[in-house]
């Protein structure tokens, strides 16, 4: 009972640690388009 508690708990873990992840890459990546998408749009009015 003890071992399937223990792998419930990682198993948990592991769900939130990927659920973090994902909200880091999901804010990385829109940091990165907002810093992109303008640079690219003004050098293409040049």
């Amino acid at each position: 009972m003890a071992l399937f508690t223990s792998s419930f708990n990682y198993e948990k873990a592991t769900t939130l640690e990927s659920w973090r992840l994902h909200q880091v890459i999901k804010a990385s990546l829109a940091l990165f388009l907002a810093h992109t998408l303008p640079g690219t749009h003004s050098s293409s009015k040049h």
